[in-house]
This record gives C-alpha cells, structure tokens and sequence, in this order.
C-alpha cells in the first residue's frame, strides 16, 4: 500500500516533467532538479521510483553520485537506467575510453561544446561500467596523446583544459592537425589487451578516413582480445572503412559498430545512448563463446 502511495504521489509531482527527461542532448535539462525518491528498507530497497520509472540500485547508485558530483547530468541517471534494460547490460562492468579526434576539421565541434558534451555523457557511462568510475582518453591527429584519466571529479571544463596553449589549427597543443588513427588504435590495444574485463571504445571522429587498409588491421588484431570499437562519427564525411564495418568479415568476430550524428544537439539523449549500447551484448556473448573473454 506504501509503495502505491508514494508512487502515485510522485506521478503526480513529476509526471508534468517527465517528457523533458534527457529530451535534448544540447539544451539545458529541466529535469535536473528532479530527485529520485530515497530508497526505503526492505524488500524494494533494490529500486527507487523516478517519476513512473524503477531504477535498479546501480542506477540509483550513480543518481546519487551525479547529484553529488555533477548534478547538471543528474537526469542522465534514468536515461542510462532504460537503455541499459533494452540493451540487457544492466549488470556489465567493463572498462570504458574515450577517443578523440583533434585534427583541424575538428574546430567547429569543440568551439560548440559539442565534444565537451558528448564527453559528459560517456564519462557518466564510464561512473556506471567501471568500478573505479575512470574513463581513460586520448586525443590524436597526426600524432597522438593519453591524457589524464576522467573523472567526475574533474569533468566539467576538461576539453577546454587540454586545449590550453592550442594555436591556429591546431586544436589539441602538439598533436598536429591531420588525422591519423592507425597508431592511437594501435596504443589503446596495446593497453587493454590483457584487460580481465571487456572495454568498450568510444572513438569520436568526423571522419576524412584515408588509411583504411591500416584502421581494418588494427580493428582484426583487436578482435583477439576483450576489446569492442563503437566508432561515433560527428558532425563530418567521408568516414571511409568505418562505413563498411558490416562488410568486413576478414577477423574472428564482429567487434565493431559505427552511427554518424549529422548535428550533435539534434539528437536526444535516449537515442544517444540507444546508440552507443546497441550491438554490445551481442559482442559480449560471442566473445565469451569463442574463448576471447571470461
């Protein structure tokens, strides 16, 4: 009887709200504000009511971290919650990086806060998978670089950090201004090869791919190990091998994804992450029937 009333007393606060939820990756969100109701004792101590959505403990786990820590994407919590469900990866714990693209075609989406945007919503991600809540990063262009690990400790402004000392074209200081992704594939394999536990690579580019022959190795060698690529192509063209990942079958298994986002602030947080989770169970359960991971 409690947990009727209390869920018709926050349908009723929160219902007005709840369409706003996560409704646009580039605007402010309303529902930040919104507290989820504190978990009671007892038998539903393992979710908590957020409007009309039962959250399981981890995400309220990660509600509470972001109120504390970064309460602007606090919403995020139950976003994360229901594509995690659809996705069945309530209960993976993987390793999460984040790679980006710093060549000079790149200028337009940092000066926008479109890359310091999608950063937010993968290092939330990162909160959720990883036990430490650490997302590892690296920014390439003709040269590459691993920066300091993300957290939500240091999130908000971090793009805007590395970039300190950049000039003319070039975005990220001493990375240059081409693209060049053979050799930042190749240092994150030789980082996570080993891993005990899956990592899910988040490779952010706008594309003008040209080295597809050496991108196809990097990915083939990959697949011998615990490592999954979702290639996130922004605001750009020409992505070259990545738009063939479907047709490209020369490897042990299928360890890739890729989707473009033509404009960053147009697209909802629930597509978002629909996107940047499909595809990952299915990985995870071929890998672990081919011997690849635990």
């Amino acid at each position: 009887m409690a947990g009727s009333v209390l869920s018709k007393m926050f349908g009723s606060l929160f219902g007005a709200k709840k369409e706003v939820v996560g409704a646009s990756v580039g605007s402010t969100d309303v529902s930040a504000t919104m507290k989820p109701q504190e978990p009671q004792s007892g038998p539903s101590a393992a979710s908590v009511s957020y409007g009309d959505h039962e959250m399981d403990a981890r995400s309220v786990s990660l509600s509470k971290t972001l109120e504390e820590k970064a309460p602007h994407l606090v919403s995020l919590a139950k976003t994360i919650d229901v594509s995690l469900k659809k996705n069945n990866l309530q209960t993976l714990t993987a390793k999460v990086a984040f790679v980006l693209d710093a060549s000079g075609s790149m200028q337009s989406e940092f000066k926008k806060g479109n890359v310091q945007a999608v950063l937010d919503r993968i290092a939330v991600l990162a909160t959720q998978f990883d036990d430490d809540g650490n997302l590892d990063l690296w920014g390439f262009a003709s040269n590459f670089k691993k920066y300091e690990d993300v957290t939500l400790d240091n999130l908000k402004g971090y793009v805007e950090r590395i970039q300190k000392g950049a000039s003319g074209w070039n975005i990220l200081p001493g990375l240059g201004a081409s693209n060049n992704e053979p050799p930042v594939m190749m240092d994150i394999i030789k980082t996570f090869k080993n891993s005990e536990e899956p990592v899910i690579v988040y490779f952010i580019t706008d594309g003008g791919i040209d080295k597809n022959n050496q991108i196809k190795k990097a990915i083939a060698e990959s697949a011998h190990y615990p490592i999954y690529w979702k290639f996130v192509g922004l605001g750009g063209n020409n992505y070259g091998a990545l738009e063939d990942l479907d047709d490209f079958t020369d490897r042990v298994i299928d360890n890739t994804d890729f989707f473009p986002i033509d404009d960053f602030k147009k697209v909802s947080d629930e597509v978002l992450y629909q996107k940047l989770l499909s595809c990952i169970d299915d990985w995870r359960k071929e890998a672990k029937q081919k011997g690849i991971m635990s």
